[in-house]
Protein backbone atom coordinates (compact mmCIF):
# COMPACT_ATOMS: atom_id res chain seq x y z
CA UNK A 1 0.00 0.00 0.00
CA UNK A 2 3.00 2.29 0.48
CA UNK A 3 5.23 1.24 -1.83
CA UNK A 4 5.63 3.69 -4.77
CA UNK A 5 5.84 1.17 -7.31
CA UNK A 6 2.71 0.08 -6.48
CA UNK A 7 0.87 2.87 -5.97
CA UNK A 8 1.95 4.01 -9.64
CA UNK A 9 -0.28 1.07 -10.97
CA UNK A 10 -2.67 0.14 -8.50
CA UNK A 11 -6.01 1.21 -6.16
CA UNK A 12 -6.57 -0.55 -2.62
CA UNK A 13 -10.39 -1.22 -2.48
CA UNK A 14 -13.12 -2.95 0.10
CA UNK A 15 -15.30 -5.38 -2.04
CA UNK A 16 -18.62 -4.41 -1.10
CA UNK A 17 -20.00 -0.69 -0.24
CA UNK A 18 -21.83 -1.27 3.14
CA UNK A 19 -19.85 -4.56 5.03
CA UNK A 20 -17.68 -3.27 8.29
CA UNK A 21 -13.89 -3.02 6.58
CA UNK A 22 -11.26 -2.84 9.55
CA UNK A 23 -9.65 -0.04 8.21
CA UNK A 24 -11.92 2.26 6.28
CA UNK A 25 -15.50 1.62 5.59
CA UNK A 26 -17.38 3.17 3.44
CA UNK A 27 -20.32 4.20 5.66
CA UNK A 28 -17.96 5.77 8.52
CA UNK A 29 -14.81 7.60 5.83
CA UNK A 30 -16.97 8.95 2.98
CA UNK A 31 -17.88 12.67 3.97
CA UNK A 32 -14.10 13.48 5.25
CA UNK A 33 -12.39 11.14 2.87
CA UNK A 34 -9.65 8.41 3.61
CA UNK A 35 -5.87 8.17 2.95
CA UNK A 36 -3.54 5.68 3.86
CA UNK A 37 -0.89 8.42 3.25
CA UNK A 38 -0.56 11.93 1.36
CA UNK A 39 0.47 12.51 -2.32
CA UNK A 40 2.46 15.13 -2.43
CA UNK A 41 1.94 18.02 -6.08
CA UNK A 42 5.47 16.01 -6.85
CA UNK A 43 3.20 13.33 -8.00
CA UNK A 44 1.13 15.56 -10.39
CA UNK A 45 4.35 17.25 -11.76
CA UNK A 46 5.54 13.60 -11.99
CA UNK A 47 2.22 12.21 -13.91
CA UNK A 48 2.61 15.66 -16.39
CA UNK A 49 6.47 14.81 -17.31
CA UNK A 50 5.00 11.62 -17.64
CA UNK A 51 3.12 12.48 -20.58
CA UNK A 52 5.73 14.57 -22.35
CA UNK A 53 5.23 17.89 -20.53
CA UNK A 54 8.64 19.63 -19.30
CA UNK A 55 9.58 20.01 -15.45
CA UNK A 56 8.86 23.89 -15.61
CA UNK A 57 5.74 23.59 -17.46
CA UNK A 58 4.90 20.49 -15.34
CA UNK A 59 4.75 23.20 -12.14
CA UNK A 60 3.12 25.68 -13.57
CA UNK A 61 0.19 23.21 -15.04
CA UNK A 62 -0.07 21.48 -11.27
CA UNK A 63 -0.63 25.18 -10.15
CA UNK A 64 -3.45 25.81 -12.73
CA UNK A 65 -5.02 22.48 -11.98
CA UNK A 66 -5.19 23.23 -8.27
CA UNK A 67 -6.79 26.87 -8.71
CA UNK A 68 -9.07 25.15 -11.24
CA UNK A 69 -10.16 22.35 -8.99
CA UNK A 70 -10.23 25.21 -5.75
CA UNK A 71 -12.94 27.00 -8.96
CA UNK A 72 -15.42 24.05 -8.75
CA UNK A 73 -14.96 23.09 -5.39
CA UNK A 74 -13.33 20.49 -4.88
CA UNK A 75 -10.85 20.03 -1.63
CA UNK A 76 -7.68 20.51 -2.68
CA UNK A 77 -6.18 21.44 0.91
CA UNK A 78 -3.28 18.77 0.99
CA UNK A 79 -2.39 20.04 -2.30
CA UNK A 80 -1.63 23.83 -0.75
CA UNK A 81 -5.15 24.99 -2.02
CA UNK A 82 -8.56 25.45 -0.45
CA UNK A 83 -10.58 23.07 1.20
CA UNK A 84 -14.57 22.65 -0.39
CA UNK A 85 -17.05 24.91 1.23
CA UNK A 86 -18.61 22.02 2.97
CA UNK A 87 -15.18 20.85 4.46
CA UNK A 88 -16.30 17.12 3.42
CA UNK A 89 -13.39 15.56 1.15
CA UNK A 90 -14.62 12.30 0.34
CA UNK A 91 -15.26 10.67 -2.97
CA UNK A 92 -16.53 7.27 -3.76
CA UNK A 93 -15.08 5.31 -7.06
CA UNK A 94 -17.48 2.42 -7.63
CA UNK A 95 -15.57 -0.22 -10.16
CA UNK A 96 -17.35 -3.46 -11.67
CA UNK A 97 -14.69 -5.29 -12.86
CA UNK A 98 -16.04 -8.30 -15.32
CA UNK A 99 -16.50 -11.44 -13.79
CA UNK A 100 -14.01 -13.20 -16.35
CA UNK A 101 -11.37 -10.71 -15.45
CA UNK A 102 -11.36 -10.08 -11.87
CA UNK A 103 -8.37 -12.72 -10.96
CA UNK A 104 -6.34 -10.96 -13.64
CA UNK A 105 -6.63 -7.52 -12.08
CA UNK A 106 -7.59 -7.97 -8.44
CA UNK A 107 -6.29 -10.25 -5.40
CA UNK A 108 -8.32 -10.44 -2.21
CA UNK A 109 -5.46 -8.86 0.21
CA UNK A 110 -4.96 -8.22 3.86
CA UNK A 111 -4.09 -4.74 5.57
CA UNK A 112 -0.66 -3.57 3.81
CA UNK A 113 -1.66 -5.98 0.54
CA UNK A 114 -0.96 -8.78 2.06
CA UNK A 115 -2.77 -11.36 0.11
CA UNK A 116 -5.56 -13.02 1.83
CA UNK A 117 -5.40 -16.70 1.31
CA UNK A 118 -8.84 -17.91 2.43
CA UNK A 119 -10.44 -15.78 -0.06
CA UNK A 120 -7.73 -16.36 -3.23
CA UNK A 121 -9.10 -16.34 -5.83
CA UNK A 122 -10.60 -13.37 -5.33
CA UNK A 123 -13.38 -14.37 -8.33
CA UNK A 124 -14.07 -17.62 -7.03
CA UNK A 125 -14.65 -15.73 -3.33
CA UNK A 126 -17.36 -12.95 -4.89
CA UNK A 127 -19.29 -15.71 -6.02
CA UNK A 128 -20.06 -17.18 -2.81
CA UNK A 129 -23.09 -16.62 -0.60
CA UNK A 130 -20.58 -14.94 1.71
CA UNK A 131 -20.47 -12.60 3.77
CA UNK A 132 -18.77 -10.35 1.66
CA UNK A 133 -15.97 -8.47 3.56
CA UNK A 134 -12.58 -7.22 3.56
CA UNK A 135 -9.84 -6.12 1.11
CA UNK A 136 -8.61 -5.86 -2.57
CA UNK A 137 -6.12 -4.79 -4.87
CA UNK A 138 -6.79 -3.60 -8.06
CA UNK A 139 -4.16 -3.63 -11.02
CA UNK A 140 -5.33 -0.27 -12.80
CA UNK A 141 -4.18 -1.47 -16.34
CA UNK A 142 -5.27 0.69 -19.18
CA UNK A 143 -5.99 -2.46 -21.33
CA UNK A 144 -8.88 -2.68 -18.77
CA UNK A 145 -9.67 0.32 -17.59
CA UNK A 146 -10.13 1.92 -21.10
CA UNK A 147 -12.77 -0.24 -22.02
CA UNK A 148 -16.41 -0.23 -20.83
CA UNK A 149 -17.25 -3.85 -22.02
CA UNK A 150 -14.44 -5.08 -19.23
CA UNK A 151 -14.50 -1.90 -16.55
CA UNK A 152 -17.18 0.16 -15.09
CA UNK A 153 -16.14 2.88 -12.71
CA UNK A 154 -18.93 5.26 -11.41
CA UNK A 155 -17.86 8.40 -9.14
CA UNK A 156 -19.15 10.37 -6.20
CA UNK A 157 -18.30 13.13 -4.41
CA UNK A 158 -19.31 13.76 -0.44
CA UNK A 159 -19.15 17.51 -1.51
CA UNK A 160 -22.63 17.75 -3.18
CA UNK A 161 -21.55 20.98 -4.89
CA UNK A 162 -18.42 19.51 -6.35
CA UNK A 163 -20.38 16.36 -7.24
CA UNK A 164 -22.67 18.73 -9.54
CA UNK A 165 -19.88 20.87 -10.84
CA UNK A 166 -18.00 17.31 -11.85
CA UNK A 167 -18.73 17.30 -15.50
CA UNK A 168 -17.70 21.25 -16.02
CA UNK A 169 -14.34 20.85 -14.13
CA UNK A 170 -13.47 17.92 -16.04
CA UNK A 171 -14.01 19.65 -19.50
CA UNK A 172 -12.40 22.67 -18.25
CA UNK A 173 -9.36 20.24 -17.36
CA UNK A 174 -8.91 18.32 -20.78
CA UNK A 175 -9.27 22.03 -21.93
CA UNK A 176 -6.26 23.14 -19.74
CA UNK A 177 -4.54 19.81 -20.98
CA UNK A 178 -4.57 20.07 -24.85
Amino acid sequence: DHNPKFKSVGICATITLLAPDPEAPATTCFLMGYAASTIPRTVIDGMLTTCGVTAAQASKLTQDLIRLAEKHGLHVGSFGGRPSSSGHAGHLLQIFIRRHLVDKYAYAALPFGVLDNPRHPLGAFLQTAGPMLGQARICVHPSAFMRATKVRCFTYSADEHFHRARPAFQEEVVALLE
